[in-house]
């Protein structure tokens, strides 16, 4: 897979007879040239939506190839820390457990998670984030004042509380059509965003592969999840390691990665059981040895459900894995 310049989103020489004019008419002559068409007025800034453009204090150094932008909620700091945290709609149950604990781990360390809330990986991280107090970012395809997916509406809102909502085109009486363009703006957006793109399920054909492909353009750092088993992932995670990406599979691993400081090393051993439940602790200490699913269910009194599950996040956390012979073991 090469990755090649995108012909989608124009460089600033390309902005500039856009620029010239904004800068000409001056931001404030735009807003008000807006307010003279009372439905636009009605249909947008009800919802305080604000546009900014590139000259303003307030505008993102990150977005500058984008002479305006329509946002609600608070403003993006050049400071922030920003991390994308995408993948597949059709998201397996490890790759749920997954999102949820990388954004979980993104929000005690002050990141804003940015993505576009499409369903799936996206927008568990951003709900999981959002419930512990994240301030995440949003970048929507479509006019603004306007929610894509629909599905969406409810979590944006929220979101718009602590963080920031994002679009690139103005407010229109009618809802427009959008093209695959208008989702690939949005993408270059998010990767432009992104100090750090994380990648944990993906098809090469998707929106997903855009995302990534404007991060490798721009020299972002992209991690992906990856783990043992195949075919449970799509194909884009096992390309992209076999391009050089970085992968991690525990969340220890990761936050090395992110240089986050943590606290489950000690003299450059894992500490004790200490740090995990008590059901944790009695699955793990039985996987001393090899074990299959039957007898780990006899050994710990659980129903299958509980065991499953319990399973499933350990696995997901790095701590066991699945062998030949329907086997697992502790790492």
């Amino acid at each position: 897979m090469v990755f090649k310049k995108s012909d989608h989103l124009p460089d600033l020489s390309q902005w500039k007879s856009v620029i010239d004019k904004i800068n000409k008419q001056g931001c404030q002559q735009l807003k008000t040239a807006l307010d003279k068409f009372p439905d636009i007025k009605n249909l947008s800034f009800p919802q305080n939506i604000n546009i900014i453009c590139y000259q303003q204090s307030c505008f993102p150094e990150k977005l500058k190839s984008f002479p305006v932008l329509f946002t609600r909620g608070k403003s993006i700091k050049n400071t922030d820390k920003i991390a994308a945290v995408i993948g597949t709609r059709n998201c397996t149950a490890q790759g749920r457990l997954t999102a949820n604990k990388i954004s979980s781990i993104l929000t005690d360390f002050k990141f804003r998670i940015v993505s576009d809330l499409s369903e799936g990986i996206a927008r568990i991280s951003q709900q999981n984030a959002c419930q512990q107090g994240g301030s995440n970012i949003v970048v929507f395809p479509g006019s603004a004042g306007e929610y894509f997916p629909g599905s969406s509406f409810s979590l944006a809102n929220l979101i718009a509380d602590t963080g920031t909502l994002i679009w690139l085109w103005p407010p229109f009486r009618l809802k427009i059509k959008l093209y695959k363009s208008n989702f690939q703006s949005a993408n270059a957006v998010i990767a432009s965003l992104a100090d750090v793109i994380i990648l944990v399920e993906a098809s090469m054909k998707s929106g997903t592969y855009s995302v990534i492909k404007e991060g490798a353009d721009l020299g972002k750092d992209i991690l992906v999840w990856s783990k043992p088993r195949k075919g449970h992932q799509g194909d884009l995670p096992a390309e992209l390691l076999n391009q050089g990406c970085t992968g991690f599979y525990d969340y220890v691993e990761l936050m090395d990665l992110l240089g986050l400081p943590t606290q489950d090393k000690k003299n450059g051993k894992e500490n004790s059981f200490s740090k995990f439940t008590a059901k944790q602790q009695q699955v793990l200490k039985l996987l001393d040895e090899p074990m299959p699913i039957s007898i780990l269910l006899e050994k710990t009194n659980m129903n299958i459900n509980e065991l499953l599950n319990l399973l499933i996040e350990l696995e997901v956390n790095g701590h066991i894995q699945r062998i030949e012979g329907g086997m697992i073991q502790r790492n």
